[in-house]
């Protein structure tokens, strides 16, 4: 303290870091207020806030600081421990005091999730502040392998009996200082302006900064259809002091499709840290109205057998056990149901369980036994049994194929069979609003400690020289259902192995969430489309099984092929490492699902023309207060 006190950049003061609790803190807390009265004391151990300015906690629930932040607690109450406490919250000196996360969000390999969630008690609870992510960096070491192949060395590689293996590697940028997605999520939920649409259906541009005004952004706008871009320009933004907020119109764009407004912050001038037009804050107004997923026409062509196969349409399948093989000239094998994904290190935290539950229910070898095939006139219907060897639940599949004789529609429904046990959630804090609506309240409830599944869709082989992947949907990176802020909708395009994302310790990751469409093909456009109702879907080069077994990136040796994953609904990602796992609305349990897709060769998909568009934009205003 004597060294950094006349630092204007020292606003309060920290005992320390889980450094314990009592009387010797109690006294350094006395000798600062003493030595300098004119900033805070900060301890996170203090949990009772006996002698500190600031209460802090680590790792609470939304749940719980929403409690903290309509000042709700019991005196005597604590967390960690769990202490009920009792009496008059009015008496309790900490639901007066500012409250920070001193640390939230543990960024260990895929996640952290639910950050949008903490955030947005920030907005609404003035003395909730945050936030401190733990950490900065992942703790790899460079280092090489037997072969010479350039790896992250991590407890364990070294040679030593003792180690905390990947636990280190928890961080929001890579050992090499690249961005993970977890970074560029934090980035999106604190950005310093919000963009988003007004409840008058107009454009709310809300100013977050504390002092300044936005006379140093410049606003810009475009409009897409069906992903594609067709008008752009500049947004004349009227000035916003600090915390104000208001509305604009919306850019007009003529056009049919599905159509998106993007709106960014942009520094008009370079500065210090970043050139001009570097990105500040983006925003994304959705249609009124999207398009209608992709219908077959009126025609249905019959299934027909010849030899080993049942040929529908463009299509080609197993007569023996009804799997599709071939779409067109393209072979491939698929579809078959998929329920697990290879543990991120929060799936594999032990108070949830999901990995461990997972596991024991032999969701990662699922044997797939065809009940039966069924071709009829108006298409084929196939029924599938999958479960593990030894495993009394499962699921049951029916899969309806048809066709209108150029693409081939499946309808899938899926059920669970058999006795699904208890999942073993240990986790204690609350992970529900108890202020939510009854209704809503009971049915976070049951999720919260429900059997759960890592997905539910579809899992294909295909050709592996089909590395080429275009898609409408969230990008341009990995999203899943708790960490989406930083996608966008558009139209994307990457490589398979671009796809991926080089976590450390690895582990399930790529997924794009929203997917209206996807095409995978080789490098002269041949392959499939897939489309539908909105998916998650991912492609790699290795199994999920080759992924879980893997320690580092150099142990992942791509195979002859490309495994793609269709998925209808994916389990959230969470921070349980540290902290609490998947929030009960992003938690996927087992249940009953129904879902479809259609698939096209790509040399039938038939290009739609873009009518001209014209953009007009007026600028007045409208002011309102902000909250």
């Amino acid at each position: 303290m004597e060294r950094d006190k006349n630092h204007p950049s020292v606003i309060a003061w920290s005992l320390g870091n889980e450094a314990g609790d009592g009387q010797n803190l109690a006294a350094m807390a006395a000798w600062i207020h003493e030595r300098d009265p004119s900033r805070p004391v900060h301890y996170e151990a203090d949990r009772l806030a006996r002698y500190v300015d600031i209460y802090g906690e680590m790792y609470r629930t939304p749940a719980v600081v929403h409690r903290i932040g309509q000042g709700r607690l019991r005196p005597g109450e604590t967390f960690c421990p769990a202490v009920d406490g009792a009496g008059d919250p009015a008496d309790d000196r900490r639901n007066g005091m500012p409250f920070v996360y001193t640390e939230f969000a543990h960024a260990m390999g895929n996640g952290p999730g639910g950050l949008a969630e903490y955030m947005r008690l920030c907005e609404q609870y003035p003395r909730v502040q945050g936030g401190f992510v733990w950490e900065w960096i992942d703790q790899g070491l460079r280092s090489s392998d037997a072969l010479g192949r350039e790896l992250f060395a991590y407890g364990g590689d070294f040679g030593e009996d003792l180690h905390d293996a990947n636990y280190i590697c928890d961080g929001l940028m890579f050992p090499d200082r690249t961005p993970s997605p977890g970074m560029l999520e934090y980035q999106k939920v604190i950005e310093p302006v919000v963009i988003e649409p007004s409840s008058s259906g107009r454009i709310s541009i809300r100013n977050r900064y504390a002092f300044l005004d936005l006379s140093h952004l410049r606003f810009t706008w475009s409009v897409s259809q069906d992903g594609d871009p067709i008008a752009d320009g500049r947004l004349s933004v009227p000035h916003v002091a600090a915390g104000e907020c208001v509305d604009i119109p919306v850019p007009e764009a003529y056009g049919e499709g599905e159509r998106w407004l993007t709106v960014q912050a942009e520094l008009a001038e370079p500065t210090a840290w970043a050139p001009e037009g570097h990105v500040v804050a983006w925003g994304q107004i959705p249609p009124t109205a999207t398009s209608a997923p992709t219908a077959l026409t009126d025609t249905r062509a019959p299934a027909q057998s010849a030899g080993e196969h049942i040929s529908l349409g463009p299509a080609r399948f197993d007569r023996r056990t009804g799997r599709l093989v071939g779409l067109g000239d393209h072979r491939f094998d698929g579809p078959q149901l998929a329920l697990w994904r290879a543990p991120t290190d929060n799936d594999l935290a032990c108070a949830q369980g999901d990995a461990r539950y997972w596991k024991d229910r032999g969701l990662d070898r699922l044997r797939h036994r065809t009940v039966s095939v069924d071709p009829r006139d108006a298409g084929l219907t196939v029924v599938v049994r999958s479960s593990a060897a030894n495993s009394d639940s499962g699921y049951l599949s029916t899969y309806r194929w048809d066709t209108d004789g150029r693409r081939l529609r499946v309808r899938v429904h899926t059920e669970p069979f058999g006795y699904w046990p208890e999942r073993a959630d240990t986790f204690a804090e609350a992970m529900v609003d108890p202020d939510l609506p009854d209704e809503e309240r009971k049915e976070l409830l049951r999720r919260d400690k429900a059997p759960s599944l890592a997905r539910i869709g579809l899992l294909r082989q295909l050709p592996e020289e089909w590395s080429q992947i275009q898609w409408f949907g969230a990008g341009p990176g990995e999203a899943y259902p708790d960490s989406r802020q930083a996608a966008r909708i558009g139209r994307f395009h990457a490589t398979v192995d671009e796809l991926q994302t080089p976590y450390v310790r690895p582990q399930d990751n790529g997924s794009r969430a929203d997917v209206r469409w996807a095409e995978i093909t080789d490098r002269t456009g041949a392959g499939i489309r897939i489309e539908g109702e909105p998916l998650f879907s991912l492609a790699r080069r290795w199994s999920d099984r080759h992924l879980a077994a893997a320690r580092h990136q150099t142990d992942l040796a791509p195979e002859p092929l490309i495994y793609l994953y269709t998925d209808h609904v994916v389990h959230g990602v969470g921070s349980g490492a540290v902290g609490p796992g998947v929030l009960p609305q992003y938690r996927l349990d087992v249940r009953a699902a129904d879902f479809a897709f259609i698939l096209s060769t790509t040399a039938w998909t038939q290009r739609r023309s873009r009518p001209a568009c014209a953009g007009r934009l007026s600028v007045r205003r409208v002011r309102r207060p902000c909250r």
